[in-house]
């Protein structure tokens, strides 16, 4: 029993391991960016388990390097398992990047209120 559930434990961190480097290869470039250095300094506050924190000095930097709007748009739905929508909608707002209310960010819309 112990050795099925070490297998169960191993086979879905490979998992995990293979979706994050899917996610990393899928946005590391979007809205013609590269969101290497987003993706780093950002990934740790949009993650969806956990609760919501404002995020660190060196996120925002890079959140203002990039076109907000644009990547909100556009994003792929194998990120959007991964990340939390409202919680990047928090950083946006928290480092002076907010997004226009009604902006559809995948299934998430900004709320209007």
């Amino acid at each position: 029993m112990a050795a099925l559930r070490l297998r169960c434990m191993v086979l879905a961190f490979a998992m995990a391991g293979v979706m994050l480097c899917g996610f990393h290869a899928q946005a590391q470039t979007l809205c013609g960016q590269n969101l290497a250095n987003l993706i780093f300094q950002c990934l740790q506050f949009v993650q969806i388990p956990g609760p919501t924190v404002n995020p660190s000095k060196k996120c925002c930097a890079e959140v203002k390097k990039v076109d907000v709007v644009c990547i909100c748009k556009n994003i792929p739905p194998l990120i959007e398992k991964l990340v939390s929508v409202p919680k990047a909608v928090h950083v946006a707002k928290f480092c002076g990047r907010p997004l226009p209310k009604g902006t559809k960010c995948g299934n998430y819309t900004v709320p209007l209120a």
